[in-house]
């Protein structure tokens, strides 16, 4: 395993998420951990920098992580971007500008950092657009067999999260990944 200084840890019911990035930025680890052996997996890890989404049960991991030695940092959710399908807009031949004006056009500001994901009429191919801060970014992805499963025509744009846009770039069906329901703390402490 390479060297690794930071890891962005996405929280979830079953399945955690863990992208570990090294000194120069570079990615170093991506892994996928069910509960049983998330804190397994972090004691074995020299310490590095450990950030979250400050979500339900962020405390709780934040803790037991840091009871490893490892230095937890929650990040507000206002600064944990979006990521949203767009829907009925073909894109074959768009690049990233004309991508980024159906966005606008579509009602939605194409630079607040979410990410828009836009689908070819074949379903086999997709394209990612986001402003970064610095520029406009465009991924593409094209599958072999099959194609990405997509909502009905009578949707404009949904809203994904993490675990439904990393199943949707696997080519699963992510309209089966749910996000855990939990009521919203009336306090604190």
């Amino acid at each position: 395993m390479n060297e690794i200084s930071i890891i962005g840890l996405d929280l979830a019911k079953n399945v955690f998420q863990i992208h570990g990035a090294g000194p120069d930025g570079r990615v170093a680890l991506r892994k996928k951990l069910n509960r049983g052996r998330l804190l397994e997996f972090f004691a074995k890890l020299p310490t590095c920098v450990v950030a979250m989404e400050a979500c339900a049960s962020a405390h709780y991991w934040g803790r037991e992580i840091g009871k490893l030695g490892h230095e937890i940092k929650l990040v507000n959710p206002s600064y944990v971007k979006p990521f949203f399908l767009l829907c009925g807009a073909p894109h074959n031949r768009k690049g990233a500008a004309s991508l980024m004006a159906l966005v606008r056009d579509g009602g939605l500001d194409p630079f607040s950092g979410a990410l828009f994901v836009f689908r070819s009429k074949r379903a086999d191919r997709i394209r990612i657009v986001w402003w970064d801060g610095t520029g406009i970014c465009l991924y593409a992805k094209i599958l072999e067999e099959n194609g990405f499963c997509w909502p009905a025509q009578s949707a404009t744009r949904i809203r994904l999260d993490h675990a439904q846009l990393m199943a949707l770039l696997a080519g699963m069906d992510w309209k089966r990944i749910r996000p855990a329901q939990v009521r919203r703390p009336l306090s604190t402490g």
